[in-house]
């Protein structure tokens, strides 16, 4: 966050006058290396979720086939919300791609605040009706789990899928409170 404060510290310079140490082509630099990072972050988002649903076609086509019962049902859940979360991502890195951070200040925060706002709408709507499916769609395997595994191993799947929910579910919210912290950041700005 340091180089949005410096962005800030610049912009609210008494007659909008340029005299620091941080010359303006390091701070486009440095937001354009941030704009990476997020990038960089939402491909491999999207690379794994897609991973993840090929994985579950595969399991699919290969062990169960075709059948119409509350294990299709759950693993149709979990491919459902993973697919419906892909289209997110990859539509507000469309969104991000779009922001010219060599434009114009105003210009640029306009955009960055538009685009944080629909970020905050999809983690506080969108992100736990797909969770919420993701944990219903594997809830939905367990008795099928239990009638066809060992009891250990049962007991594994269940133990390891519950910790990776609680471990993914606190990521997600560490994740989502630095967005809305940006956003904040953004909001301050008096333009």
């Amino acid at each position: 966050m340091t180089s949005f404060h410096n962005i800030q510290h610049l912009w609210n310079q008494p007659g909008n006058t340029i005299r620091t140490s941080y010359p303006l082509e390091d701070l486009i630099e440095l937001a354009e290396k941030n704009t990476r990072k997020i990038k960089t972050r939402q491909y491999w988002n999207i690379g794994i979720m897609g991973i993840t649903i090929l994985f579950l076609i595969g399991y699919i086509s290969v062990f169960t086939g075709l059948k119409a019962n509350w294990f299709h049902t759950g693993i149709f859940l979990m491919m459902l919300s993973l697919a419906l979360r892909v289209v997110i991502e990859t539509w507000s890195l469309v969104i991000l791609n779009r922001i010219d951070i060599r434009s114009d200040f105003r210009n640029y925060t306009s955009h960055i605040t538009s685009f944080y706002r629909s970020r905050k709408i999809i983690h506080y709507v969108a992100t736990p009706l797909i969770f919420a499916a993701y944990t219903t769609g594997f809830g939905l395997l367990l008795p099928v789990f239990m009638k066809s595994f060992s009891t250990a191993f049962f007991m594994y799947i269940v133990i390891s899928g519950s910790t990776f929910l609680v471990v993914f579910a606190t990521f997600m919210i560490r994740e989502i409170k630095k967005e809305i912290k940006i956003l904040t950041d953004l909001r301050e700005i008096n333009i």
